[in-house]
């Protein structure tokens, strides 16, 4: 379990929570986005797994979901104590490249540099514990404030809650 706290552009927190070595993600954010003086507050939640990723507005009770073929096509063929080094290998494939090393919440973490998406992550055994990440002259910091390692995860963080209307979307 990750708590971040969200600067910049964007302020708020976020919770995401791992299981099965990271296949199952799910993401709980809330936040205020300032743009020339106008201020928008969203609640949302991220769930994914192998085969889907739903994007829910939980302020609209709506979401969105699409298919993960090309993720789970990948997963297929990898060990679970291989997802780490794939990890590395999609930072390498996105241009990424590390430039040093920094402790965050007291885990020795790689410092990742990713020009092609404007971000730079600390990664600690395939999970940021803080991100930088710069777009269209905006920038947005998350910060791990807590990590938890090897702890049980409620089965109901990875599940839509009740009253959402799910849409399915095709992409091409």
């Amino acid at each position: 379990i990750i708590e971040q706290k969200i600067e910049g552009t964007v302020t708020g927190t976020q919770t995401t929570y791992f299981d099965d070595y990271g296949i199952k993600e799910a993401t709980y954010t809330k936040n205020t986005m300032k743009i020339l003086g106008i201020s928008k507050s969203t609640e949302t939640l991220t769930i994914s797994d192998k085969d889907w990723t739903i994007d829910i507005n939980l302020d609209e009770k709506t979401g969105t979901r699409v298919s993960n073929k090309v993720i789970k096509d990948m997963l297929d063929g990898i060990a679970e104590k291989d997802y780490e080094r794939f990890g590395e290998e999609m930072l390498k494939k996105l241009g990424g490249k590390k430039v040093g090393n920094e402790v965050i919440l007291g885990k020795n973490c790689e410092v990742w540099e990713i020009k092609k998406v404007n971000t730079t992550s600390w990664i600690y055994k395939g999970i940021a514990l803080k991100s930088v990440v710069s777009m269209m002259g905006m920038t947005t910091n998350y910060t791990a404030t807590s990590f938890q390692e090897n702890v049980p995860i409620p089965a109901e963080k990875f599940q839509v809650p009740k009253g959402i209307k799910i849409t399915d979307e095709e992409i091409n």
